[in-house]
């Protein structure tokens, strides 16, 4: 088995299989593309390219489809190890500069040697991505955003400015869906909502028609003020495109707190169609699509819950709680929906089942870490209420 130490944190080795890459003496990877084997001396001199992410969609290798393809038909696996060894060692004597590897193995790389005490990888790491995202490579925003990286850099404020600027100010069609859904998660626990508000009506005088800064401005609403709030911002997202699904959600939630029923039937109806929900999979089940199955069973989960409320409103009880637990049973998990569910149990009497899905719940509203708004806001109380007669009962037995 051939070996090579790049330096003292980074050691490659062949087997007949191909280049393994191992960190601080662990695997860390199997090798799977030679992209390009350069000199040292000529690694600033290629035209018109800006990194090796540049080189591969120039060639048509889009995320690396045909590796094993490549690898067998151009060179051999020991000319690909030194292809490696070569490729690695400049890429150490740059600094780690991410320009000069593929993002799937710069990236993960460079934060595993910052995790194992590399000074140099601690040094750059958050400035690489940094960067690298300012760049706007479209392939490469794409992948920091849904690998997660972008959590090292926003909890700075300048660079959180110059993050999402580079985001808002991007062509919004080229950024993915699920890339989207990856920035509202990191909305809700790693952004100053208070400070990037300005940020947002900034973008917004040059983008009117960017849906996705009116959804995030409604988001940046809520978490501030409670999701009915928000409403204004979301409906002008669904003005832009009709068919725009995370504020379809948004405002079925808003109407289920307002009880305004027709409304929700509304925007049940237009999340069963197919148009609407196609392309949407990621936002439409919560991350709980089966991609591996391809099932798209998941995608009405959202369908089936604003169903549901609405047969409760109409006091259909039995079919709203078929509904809601087929929700469930799809993936769709949130407190509003365990409160609800314990509300037509109780309804139809029977309290041990009422009682069985508190208990789902009960340590967000008994430690007063959720809070819930109108119509749900008066179910909480009223549960509340049930609990305490419940429990009295009790004592006097």
């Amino acid at each position: 088995m051939e070996e090579f130490k790049v330096n003292e944190y980074i050691t490659l080795k062949q087997d007949s299989y191909g280049t393994i890459i191992y960190v601080g003496g662990h695997y860390f990877v199997q090798c799977t593309l030679l992209i390009l084997n350069f000199p040292g001396d000529k690694v600033r001199s290629f035209d018109n390219v800006n990194s090796i992410d540049d080189a591969v969609d120039k060639v048509g290798l889009g995320d690396l489809g045909n590796m094993e393809y490549y690898r067998r038909e151009y060179i051999s696996v020991e000319e690909e190890f030194w292809g490696y060894c070569s490729n690695m060692q400049v890429w150490c004597e740059y600094g780690y500069d991410t320009k000069l590897l593929h993002r799937n193995l710069a990236f993960p790389l460079l934060k595993k040697l910052t995790e194992i005490g590399d000074p140099i990888a601690k040094e750059v790491f958050a400035k690489e991505i940094l960067e690298r995202f300012q760049s706007g490579h479209e392939s490469v925003v794409n992948f920091l955003m849904l690998e997660e990286f972008l959590q090292f850099v926003v909890k700075k404020p300048d660079w959180q400015r110059s993050i999402l600027e580079t985001i808002f100010n991007f062509d919004p069609d080229k950024i993915l869906n699920e890339s989207w859904k990856k920035l509202e998660d990191l909305w809700w626990w790693d952004i100053d909502t208070g400070r990037v508000k300005n940020i947002l009506e900034d973008a917004l005088k040059k983008n009117q028609k960017n849906k996705w800064i009116f959804y995030f401005l409604g988001l940046n609403q809520e978490i501030q003020f409670g999701l009915e709030k928000s409403r204004e911002y979301y409906q002008r997202a669904l003005d832009i495109d009709p068919h725009f699904v995370p504020s379809l959600i948004k405002l079925g939630k808003i109407y289920i707190i307002t009880k305004n029923i027709a409304l929700l039937k509304e925007i049940s109806d237009k999340i069963l169609s197919r148009e609407i929900w196609y392309g949407w999979q990621i936002w439409i089940d919560d991350y709980e699509c089966d991609w591996e199955t391809g099932s798209y069973q998941k995608d009405y989960m959202y369908y089936y819950y604003f169903r549901g409320v609405y047969k409760y409103f109409q006091k259909d009880y039995k079919n709203a709680l078929k509904d809601l637990l087929y929700a469930k049973s799809l993936g769709l998990e949130n407190y509003y929906l365990f409160l609800l569910i314990c509300e037509i149990h109780h309804q139809l009497g029977d309290y041990d089942s009422a009682m069985k899905q508190y208990e789902d719940f009960e340590y967000y509203i008994r430690e007063g870490s959720f809070k819930f708004e109108g119509f749900f806001k008066e179910l909480s109380e009223k549960f509340e209420n049930f609990l305490k007669a419940k429990d009295l009962m009790s004592e006097e037995e």
